[in-house]
C-alpha cells in the first residue's frame, strides 16, 4: 500500500511539472487555470500532511534506550538495597529488591514502570542508609526522573500509529480529489492539444502513468 502511494504521489509530481512547463498553451483557459490550481493547492496539503507523519521506529528506540538506562539504574539500586537488607537482617524490606536484571525487564512496559515505581519508592524509604553505599539523593532522583520520562514514553508509538493512521486517512481523501481533478476535467482538456501541441500531449500522457519517472 505505502509503495502504490508513493509511487501515485511520484506520478502527480511529474503530471504537475508537465504541466507548468506547458503552462503558456492553457493558460488562455480559465477551466484550466482553475482545476490546475486546484490540483497544485491539494497536492501542497498532501505534502503538508506527509511531513506531520511520524517515523515510530524512532520513537520505540528511544523509549528502548530509556528502558535500558532506567532498569541498568534500578538493577544499581536493588544490589545496594539488598546488601542494606542482608546486613540489617530486613528479610521484608528484601524482597522488594530481590531482583535479577532479567528479572526487571520481565513483562510488558507497564509491569516494568510498575516495578521501578514499588524499587524507587522502597528505596526512598530507606534513603539515609542508602547513602553509606555510595547512593546519593541525586542518584535517586534521577532514576525518579527515568522512571515518569518512561510513563510518557511508554504510550507514544501506539499513539503515534493512530495519528499516523489518520493522518494517512486524509491523504488518501485528497488522491481521490486529485484523480478526479485529472480525470474528469484536466485530462480531458489536454487531449484538446492533440494535435496542435503533441510534444505536451505525449509528455503529459508519459506523466500520468504510474511509476513514470522513477
Amino acid at each position: 500500500m505505502e509503495k502504490r502511494l508513493l509511487e501515485k504521489l511520484n506520478m502527480y509530481a511529474n503530471t504537475k511539472a508537465i504541466l507548468y512547463k506547458h503552462k503558456k498553451i492553457w493558460i488562455a483557459s480559465e477551466l484550466f487555470e482553475t482545476t490546475y490550481n486546484q490540483f497544485v493547492e491539494i497536492l501542497n496539503e498532501i505534502d503538508e500532511s506527509q511531513k506531520k507523519k511520524t517515523d515510530t521506529t524512532e520513537i520505540t528506540q528511544t523509549k528502548n534506550q530509556l528502558q535500558e538506562k532506567m532498569i541498568d539504574a534500578a538493577f544499581v539500586i536493588c544490589n545496594v538495597g539488598m546488601i542494606y537488607c542482608n546486613l540489617n537482617n530486613d528479610n521484608r524490606l528484601k524482597l522488594n529488591f530481590e531482583y535479577t536484571k532479567s528479572e526487571l525487564k520481565k513483562g510488558k512496559d507497564y509491569d516494568i514502570y510498575l516495578r521501578c515505581v514499588s524499587i524507587s519508592y522502597n528505596a526512598n524509604e530507606i534513603k539515609e542508609k542508602l547513602f553509606d553505599f555510595n547512593i546519593n539523593q541525586e542518584t535517586l532522583q534521577q532514576f525518579d526522573d527515568m522512571i515518569k520520562e518512561y510513563y510518557k514514553q511508554m504510550g507514544m508509538p501506539s499513539y503515534t500509529i493512530k495519528m499516523n493512521s489518520s493522518i494517512k486517512k486524509a491523504i488518501l481523501s485528497r488522491i481521490k480529489k486529485c484523480d478526479s481533478l485529472l480525470k474528469d476535467v484536466i485530462d480531458k482538456m489536454v487531449f484538446i492539444y492533440k494535435t496542435s501541441h503533441p510534444d505536451f500531449y505525449n509528455e503529459y500522457t508519459q506523466a500520468r502513468k504510474i511509476g513514470a519517472g522513477n
